[in-house]
């Protein structure tokens, strides 16, 4: 066990504010606003479009009980890191070890071999605390294919576990020899990681969600009000009593707000966050010393239940409702999703009655050595089972369950990637440019830009560059210095035609950091008329913060309109090449099911008019474009809708998607006509 030396006044200011036996009823109660959102967002349901919003307000939550249980533990020198990690094993693993054996028996019955694959990988990895890297690594939170992750929440629970492998070291240790210190450096790490988040979500808004460093802030926010002194009851003045009051009530209605005007679209977590977080922080610091009005609504017995089942309600709410998107051709239905959440509720009661319950409150399961050993032997077994189903593909030899055409659509798609691994690459960057067909021919480059909307197209460029003798440069995204690099490469003189290609809804949303040439930071913060030390601030961070909160269509118009202008400016052509239309589902999956089903695939897709209505603004942008001389617009629907207004996602056995939004190999080949321009008439 370790122990802490004398007791300065700072720890006596903390060991009041932490004393880990006073039960706060209305924070059982704000796990219950938190995790309603969360499964009602889940459902589709109108008005709970930002009810992703509940997992912060969480995040917050742990980080508070977790600080004032370890600084209670080193204000009465008896905290042991053997004793925390013990408790923390009892409370989380057992419940999820359940959800994950429950997730891989019915993957079994249910997935077909890819999707199984992926199943195992990703319980492998939650076994080891990482399923937010791999969900980080092949990101989609939105997407319609999360419907083929049935343990795609667990991200936020590899996060607190990363946190609590940190958070106890870093508080014994400035605890033990840096009281004073101790606050400042808590204070300091999360808003080093607020920065970081706010940065990333427009940079690496994948990294941003799913990562640590970028949500560590939400948890050092519960910490630092762990850490804040605690007013005993007799001493509030009339002035607390109605800061309290405002505080609580300010809190829960910025918490409102976030889950009811946030959506998919709103780049999160970044500064958007800080509604939640803040909500969440104001309402447990109010009743710190008092209970407030809403700390005595939260109270009530109705938040007091939800909010014990809140952590086995989450576990088990979305595993069921992946396994019923699955397992439905059409998107499933809201009252539908409702249904099976109120199925959720009764298995989250058993859960938390007979899992939690009792290896919380056993004896036998508070003796380390026994939680800490049961612990790792669950967990390897869950890492083992999922590496077989992973290694083996899915235990594609299950007989319902043969590998289809579909999901060699999907894995072909999957390997995109080798083509620029396998090339040489120019003497601009080993790690962003690869060179594609014909290489180091005479005849002018294409070079290909743009994120994987761009990079789904590889295999076509490739072909029509050995058909053209023409060689093709593909620049990666999610690089800073992506601009710099272009106008290097238009500087040669050797580009003769770029293609720029983008997830444009997406891009409409965060901007396009990477294609930004012309633009510089110091002439966009002339626009706002910064001050010199906002301008150094931005210099220093890489992004404007404004971006945070001003309009995105028009910085997407100008920005996407100077690079195209810059880029002609050169004597260089430019095509833009337009989004295929975007599936509600994962194409391949639901063509698997219907031809399973005996269905016809040729009746499977979209219309028209909800891709044009989706993209009225982007469309409208294009058309400016195409007035603009040596600028091209290529539509896919061109070729992948007919003249009544529907988009195919199938032809001649294949998939045309290799998910919800992007083009199959197969259907590059019946799009490769559009493009044949590109490599034609070289000035």
């Amino acid at each position: 066990m370790i122990h802490s030396t004398n007791k300065s006044d700072n720890e006596k200011n903390i060991a009041a504010a932490v004393n880990k036996h006073q039960y706060r009823p209305e924070i059982d109660g704000l796990r219950a606003i938190a995790i309603v959102p969360v499964v009602l967002f889940h459902t589709g349901l109108a008005g709970f479009s930002g009810g992703f919003v509940g997992v912060d307000v969480f995040f917050v939550i742990s980080g508070f009980l977790i600080s004032r249980q370890i600084l209670g533990d080193i204000s009465k020198n008896k905290f042991s890191m053997i004793e925390f990690w013990t408790r923390r094993a009892r409370r989380i693993i057992p419940a999820i070890s359940v959800v994950m054996a429950f997730v891989l028996i019915a993957g079994w019955f249910i997935f077909f071999p890819i999707n199984y694959r992926d199943l195992g990988r990703s319980a492998a990895a939650q076994s080891i605390f990482s399923s937010n890297i791999l969900f980080w690594l092949k990101a989609g939170y939105f997407t319609a294919t999360s419907e083929t992750k049935p343990l795609l929440h667990t991200w936020s629970l590899s996060v607190e576990e990363q946190f609590y492998l940190c958070i106890p070291i870093l508080l014994w240790f400035f605890g033990r020899w840096h009281q004073r210190k101790q606050f400042a450096v808590i204070v300091f790490l999360l808003f080093v990681s607020f920065l970081t988040s706010v940065r990333s979500t427009f940079t690496y808004p994948d990294a941003a969600f799913y990562l640590l460093q970028n949500r560590g802030w939400e948890l050092l926010l519960g910490c630092a009000i762990a850490m804040l002194p605690e007013a005993k009851r007799e001493q509030i003045t009339v002035l607390d009593f109605w800061r309290n009051e405002i505080l609580g009530g300010a809190g829960l209605l910025l918490i409102i707000y976030a889950v009811t005007q946030y959506t998919s679209r709103t780049p999160f977590p970044g500064i958007a966050a800080l509604l939640p977080c803040g909500g969440a922080a104001c309402i447990i610091y109010a009743n710190t010393s008092q209970k407030t009005v809403i700390g005595r609504l939260l109270s009530l017995r109705l938040f007091l239940w939800v909010g014990l089942i809140s952590y086995s309600l989450y576990l088990w709410h979305w595993p069921l409702l992946a396994f019923a998107r699955y397992n439905s051709i059409e998107p499933l239905s809201t009252a539908f999703a409702l249904f099976i959440v109120a199925i959720s509720i009764p298995i989250a009661w058993l859960s938390y009655k007979f899992v939690e319950t009792p290896t919380r409150r056993n004896q036998y399961f508070r003796k380390p050595l026994v939680v800490l050993s049961c612990s790792v032997f669950i967990l390897s077994l869950v890492f083992l089972s999922g590496s077989y189903v992973a290694w083996t593909n899915g235990v594609s030899w299950r007989p319902e369950f043969q590998v289809t055409t579909f999901e060699s659509d999907v894995t072909r798609a999957s390997q995109r990637s080798d083509l620029c691994e396998q090339v040489t690459t120019t003497d601009f960057d080993s790690s962003l440019i690869c060179r594609l067909g014909k290489v180091d021919n005479s005849k002018p480059k294409v070079l290909l830009v743009g994120d994987s909307f761009a990079g789904m197209y590889l295999e076509v460029f490739n072909r029509l560059s050995v058909r053209f003798d023409r060689e093709v440069w593909y620049v990666k995204d999610q690089n800073t210095q992506l601009n710099i690099i272009i106008q290097q490469m238009l500087n040669t003189g050797l580009i003769s035609d770029v293609v720029i290609a983008y997830s444009w809804r997406r891009a409409l949303q965060s901007g396009i950091p990477e294609l930004k040439i012309n633009a510089t930071l110091e002439d966009k913060n002339k626009s706002f008329g910064i001050s010199s030390l906002y301008d150094k601030l931005v210099t220093r961070l890489g992004y404007s913060p404004l971006d945070a909160i001003s309009d995105t269509k028009q910085p997407f118009k100008s920005d996407l309109t100077a690079l195209v202008k810059c880029i002609i400016e050169k004597n260089v052509r430019v095509f833009v090449l337009d989004a295929p239309p975007y599936q509600a589902v994962s194409v391949p999956l639901k063509l698997g099911l219907i031809v399973k089903r005996g269905g016809d695939p040729m009746r499977f897709g979209s219309k028209l008019k909800v891709h044009l209505e989706e993209f009225t603004f982007i469309h409208g942008v294009f058309k400016e474009l195409s007035v603009i001389p040596n600028v091209t617009i290529i539509y896919p629907t061109d070729t992948l809708c007919d003249q009544n207004g529907f988009c195919r996602t199938y032809q001649d056995g294949h998939s045309l998607y290799s998910d919800d939004a992007h083009l199959s190999e197969y259907a590059g080949r019946i799009i490769e006509p559009l493009l044949v321009p590109v490599f034609e008439a070289i000035k």
